[in-house]
């Protein structure tokens, strides 16, 4: 199947290459790029042969709307892989630069490109790439001075918290051009809008707040400990008068429910629903799924490559018409979550709303029971490395 689809795709672009201005053509070839791509390893596999004609595409039509907009689908449907995103980041966001500013009195346009900048920045080295390469950042901004719409404002804000969480030089780069004063000014400007002004202030609080990585914390402890100056990591990162808090845990409830776990739909792609068996390691290190057929061959997801829990899906997974789900009066949105990793993205449908809004709340307590794990323990490692150092050096 992988063969034969990238197949396909060099075969359609060969022939999109020769009837480059037929669009009937081309809004097949990129409607099957769209659900192509919705697969990492073929979003790999195609990549170096789609991305070349998607960029000549959007080029030789800047004012065909429809053409553009299914561009941009096929763009965000490249975006499930991470290598893919680190190809486009650059030259894609130079080209939304340019459709934004062209077209942004086209609402439903600006949103299709806000939702693949969303999905491209959840990779955070094509984010970083995106960001810093180009100046899509100001951009972006500006959408958020000027927007009239509620939709538009709570989409771009999407945009701007996803570029927040990804590396700390964006994270710079943000504070270096002036984001929160502009998202003070949204917040102000939408002030009869309660949620508006939450999701400002959870963007401001991610610019604001350092990514703690393993070269961070070796650095601090060369400066502290090897040269004996320097301030703590309490002092580095202005929370030195702040109590410490005791570390977050997962409760027993929410515990026995993942590591049982249940059977869900899995949305594998636009075209297949497979059940599942979805639960957590007993250790909570890792997300398993597997069929209830073959429960010995499991696919994981590692806890600490888990981001974030949405409820609903994202467009790829439930884009098109699909058998296999779990047969119910309530709206599939009302019923499917989202789990957004560094490489992946899983879209799992639940038999009802009530089990759907269990899962997002088990799972986003162990998000928060993971992250507080691994900041008290690199706490408590630069606490004894600290101590070794000074009982060496004090030895009478």
């Amino acid at each position: 199947s992988t063969l034969a689809n990238s197949r396909i795709m060099v075969e359609m672009s060969e022939l999109v290459e020769t009837y480059s201005n037929t669009l009937p053509l081309l809004h097949k070839y990129l409607h099957t790029c769209e659900r192509i791509c919705t697969i990492p390893q073929l979003a790999e596999k195609v990549a170096g042969t789609v991305i070349p004609r998607i960029v000549k595409i959007i080029l030789a039509f800047p004012d065909e709307i429809p053409v553009l907009r299914n561009c941009f689908s096929a763009l965000t449907a490249l975006t499930s892989s991470s290598k893919a995103s680190v190809a486009i980041a650059k030259k894609t966001c130079e080209l939304a630069r340019n459709a934004i500013k062209e077209h942004y009195k086209d609402a439903s346009f600006l949103l299709k490109i806000m939702t693949f900048l969303s999905n491209l920045f959840l990779q955070m080295y094509a984010a970083e790439i995106g960001l810093l390469k180009t100046p899509i950042l100001i951009t972006v901004v500006n959408r958020l001075g000027d927007a009239v719409d509620e939709v538009v404002t709570h989409t771009v804000l999407e945009v701007l918290y996803n570029a927040a969480i990804s590396t700390n030089k964006v994270k710079q780069l943000m504070k270096d051009q002036n984001t929160i004063t502009e998202l003070r000014d949204c917040k102000l400007r939408w002030a009869k809008f309660d949620e508006i002004g939450r999701e400002c202030d959870r963007v401001i609080k991610a610019i604001l707040t350092p990514k703690l990585d393993l070269g961070d914390v070796d650095k601090m402890l060369e400066t502290e400990i090897g040269l004996g100056i320097g301030p703590s990591a309490r002092a580095r990162f202005g929370d030195s008068d702040r109590k410490q808090t005791e570390a977050f845990k997962l409760p027993s409830r929410y515990r026995n429910f993942l590591v049982s776990g249940e059977i869900l739909k899995w949305h594998r792609d636009s075209k297949r629903i497979e059940d599942a068996h979805l639960q957590i390691r007993r250790d909570l290190k890792r997300l398993l799924w597997s069929s209830p057929s073959n429960p010995q061959v499991k696919k994981s997801m590692g806890v600490w490559k888990m981001r974030r829990v949405k409820p609903g899906a994202s467009a790829p997974a439930i884009s098109g018409k699909k058998k296999g789900g779990f047969k119910s009066r309530v709206a599939l949105d009302a019923r499917i979550f989202s789990i957004y990793g560094e490489d992946a993205v899983l879209s799992m449908e639940c038999p009802s709303e009530s089990v759907r809004d269990k899962w997002v709340k088990a799972l986003q307590a162990l998000i928060k029971a993971n992250r507080s794990d691994h900041v008290y323990a690199t706490e408590r490692i630069m606490a004894e490395t600290r101590k070794k150092n000074l009982a060496q050096r004090y030895v009478p």
